[in-house]
């Protein structure tokens, strides 16, 4: 008991008036329940303002998909109206039905359907390799009864697939790089192809002829993504860099010179919207920089002469270059393809501090100007890259199968063999999404 602490005494006070005590006139307050929580709603109220959203796919198609096959009709849900080819996505659900137009089906003893599907490869010519992707079968109906006419088909898409190494990984999109010429190049191939097959199987009932009747389709597997961000306005590169620095990403590289020349080297500065990831519909804005001394800019961008020559200056391209890595049997090859071009327009520079030399002197097609520092000038363009909204193939790895994309600027003097720069490259990866991002969605759109 000597651990704990005693307890002081106190003398009972009572008022001169009353002989009650003080304690005796206090009375806990009433309480009343607390209301239940309300019912949640996705949609605010009248007094509610939502603060944030999670992004939600877009509507999915109001269309569907019919073949037929004999006596076999299968209809896919949620598809353009018209399309040749079904389209799935990784993660999500086919629905349909199919439909047995039979007299007898009372003899039916099973009815399955068989999502497959393989890739392809080939690399330098070391031959073929095939991967097998997908093999899974359900159960549409089995031997419980009469089966009815009309058979409803609700199945979760796969996304995954385990490759040769036992790794587990997302499933490739449908896709074909063998349609482009190979050139003088080792051969650099791959397909990914996939197929839904439905088998209806019937009683043997004189165990000569087949009772199975089947139905077979390809489908394209489309895993959709977007965005998790937008590429904002850009009325003026200098404004939003000012303002909303955040929003761009900048990439510096070296424009490398022959050291036996004397010129020293320049900086190419190419600036992105941030994130680096964009809806392959995308018009993508970018701005390049390029600085460096007065006399190494003359000498990559030599200005028209007094005659008004045409300008000499190095060619300036920007393009999407999609490269194409394949492992077939222990060999990798490598293929690059140009997927978009870019188009750039000179663009007059941020003017430099009050009191600070300016300097517009031998440039031609470029406005170059003075900086702070009055021996450092800079060119910079600006331009907007334009996709193939067409194509729906994003990038993607699956170990054997990687397709990377970069936006890559390309500066090339006129005359390499005796201009003192080296052709220049800068590579930027960046990713692709099949949707845009999208500000706002309608209540049309599935969550």
């Amino acid at each position: 008991m000597s651990d704990l602490l005693a307890v002081p005494s106190y003398s009972e006070t009572k008022a001169s008036s009353s002989s009650e005590s003080l304690l005796g006139d206090l009375t806990p307050p009433r309480y009343t329940p607390s209301p239940p929580a309300p019912h949640y709603t996705s949609e605010p109220k009248r007094d509610e303002l939502t603060l944030q959203e999670a992004r939600r796919p877009n509507a999915l198609p109001s269309g569907s998909f019919v073949t037929s096959a004999g006596p076999l009709t299968l209809e896919i849900a949620h598809q353009v109206d018209g399309v040749s080819t079904p389209t799935l996505n990784a993660r999500g659900r086919l629905r349909g039905t199919l439909a047995l137009d039979m007299r007898d089906r009372s003899s039916i003893i099973g009815v399955t359907l068989t999502l497959s599907g393989r890739m392809i490869l080939e690399a330098a010519g070391a031959g073929r390799e095939t991967v097998t992707l997908l093999k899974e079968t359900h159960d549409l109906w089995l031997d419980q009864g009469p089966v009815p006419s009309l058979v409803p088909i609700d199945i979760v898409v796969p996304s995954t697939f385990v490759d040769n190494d036992g790794e587990v990984r997302s499933l490739p999109p449908s896709c074909d790089f063998t349609d482009e010429p190979m050139g003088p190049a080792a051969p650099v191939s791959a397909q990914v192809a996939y197929n839904l097959s439905i088998v209806v199987e019937r009683e043997r009932r004189h165990g000569i002829f087949s009772q199975t009747k089947s139905l077979t389709t390809p489908f394209e597997l489309v895993p959709r993504t977007r965005p998790d961000h937008g590429i904002i306005p850009v009325p003026s590169f200098f404004s939003t860099m000012k303002t909303s620095p955040e929003e761009w990403h900048q990439a510096v590289s070296e424009i490398a010179t022959n050291p036996a020349s004397g010129v020293q080297s320049l900086k190419s500065h190419l600036f992105l919207p941030a994130g680096k990831v964009y809806w392959i519909g995308d018009a993508i804005p970018f701005h390049l920089s390029v600085t460096g001394p007065s006399t190494s800019l003359h000498a990559l961008f030599p200005s028209e002469s007094a005659a008004g020559a045409p300008s000499t200056g190095a060619q300036i391209t920007v393009k999407v270059l999609r490269q194409i890595a394949v492992t077939a049997r222990k060999h990798r090859a490598v293929r690059n393809v140009i997927i978009g071009h870019g188009t750039l327009r000179s663009v007059e520079p941020f003017s430099s501090a009050r009191g600070e030399q300016r300097d517009w002197d031998g440039f031609v097609q470029f406005t170059p100007f003075t900086k702070s520092v009055p021996t450092i000038r800079s060119v910079l363009s600006r331009s907007e890259l334009k996709m193939d909204n067409n194509s729906t193939v994003c990038g993607f790895n699956v170990g054997s199968l990687v397709v990377k994309d970069f936006i890559v600027l390309e500066i090339k003097p006129v005359s390499p063999a005796t201009s003192p720069f080296h052709t220049h490259q800068n590579p930027v990866f960046v990713r692709f999404t099949t949707d845009p991002y999208v500000e706002s969605y309608g209540p049309d759109q599935p969550s």
